[in-house]
């Protein structure tokens, strides 16, 4: 996504705006939190049902 906003910017010589790329670092950012929140779900999952 962050690549397409950066080629139409260079195709149409117009800078991206700030709220654009702040948009997209909290979206990824987000992401990021769910996966980790996910991932430690999963591993207390595991080791609880070894035990």
């Amino acid at each position: 996504m962050a690549s397409i906003n950066k080629s139409m910017a260079r195709i149409t010589k117009r800078p991206i705006p700030l709220y654009k790329q702040l948009a997209e670092l909290s979206l990824m950012f987000i992401a990021l939190l769910i996966m980790l929140a996910l991932s430690t779900v999963l591993a207390m999952e595991l080791t609880l049902r070894a035990l």
